[in-house]
């Protein structure tokens, strides 16, 4: 039980951090803007690897809890799971959509005109 809590806590530091970076409130906040594969991690990767491992903690938590419980739940998941799945591959494979970021990040990227760098 404690592994699936770890588990969980792993996937809910993920999904902070991706929050942090994508408010954008500070500087600091911003750093993957000006890189490529920091786009890639943070608009896609990380995003669907937290959902995935927070999901997959929660599902582990809720079938060693409640067992009767665990086929509703599994199907409840399964979604979000599956969600995790695509923007995580859409991030590996750079193919996200326009529309996908923080508002800021889209109006920024209207505004300049010059390519990412390459590497962090």
């Amino acid at each position: 039980m404690v592994t699936y809590l770890v588990i969980f806590g792993i996937g809910v530091a993920i999904l902070w951090g991706v929050g942090w970076s994508w408010l954008g409130r500070t500087e600091r906040s911003r750093w993957w803007v000006d890189t490529l594969s920091g786009r890639q991690v943070v608009l896609g990767i990380a995003p669907g690897l937290g959902g995935l491992v927070t999901s997959g903690g929660i599902l582990a938590i809720v079938k060693t809890a409640a067992a009767p419980l665990f086929d509703m739940t599994a199907l409840l998941l399964a979604l979000p799971m599956l969600a995790s799945i695509l923007v995580e591959l859409a991030g590996i494979v750079g193919f996200l959509p326009k529309w996908w970021g923080p508002k800021w990040y889209r109006e920024k990227i209207k505004t300049e005109r010059k390519p990412p760098r390459y590497g962090i």
